[in-house]
C-alpha cells in the first residue's frame, strides 16, 4: 500500500476505483457520524465515462503529491505527534 499527500492544497472528497470500472466518490467518510448526522453521501458508478475520467484526473493528481515513507512516518517529532494526537481528540467536537 503507498500513501500520497496532495500538495495543491485540500482535497475532501473520498475517491475509490476498482479496475478502472468500478467508482464511489462523494465527501462521506465511512462512519456513523458522517451518514447520520452530516448527511453526507457517496455516489457509485459503474462502467461509465465518468469512471474513465476520474482514473484521468487521479492519475494528474499524483504529479502534484508526495510519497509518505514509512520510515519518516514513524520518525517524526514529538510535538507534531502531540499536536496530532490533540486534534484527534478534539474530533468529536468538530
Amino acid at each position: 500500500m503507498k500513501i500520497y499527500e496532495y500538495e495543491k492544497g485540500f482535497l475532501h472528497s473520498k475517491l475509490l476505483i476498482v479496475d478502472g470500472e468500478v467508482a464511489t466518490v462523494g465527501t462521506a467518510n465511512m462512519d456513523m457520524r458522517s451518514f447520520h448526522l452530516n448527511f453526507e453521501v457517496n455516489a457509485l458508478l459503474v462502467q461509465s465515462d465518468s469512471v474513465a475520467k476520474m482514473v484521468k484526473d487521479f492519475e494528474r493528481d499524483l504529479f502534484s503529491t508526495k510519497l509518505i515513507e514509512k520510515k519518516s512516518f514513524m520518525n517524526k517529532k514529538i510535538y507534531v505527534r502531540f499536536m496530532e494526537s490533540a486534534a484527534r481528540l478534539m474530533s468529536p467536537l468538530l
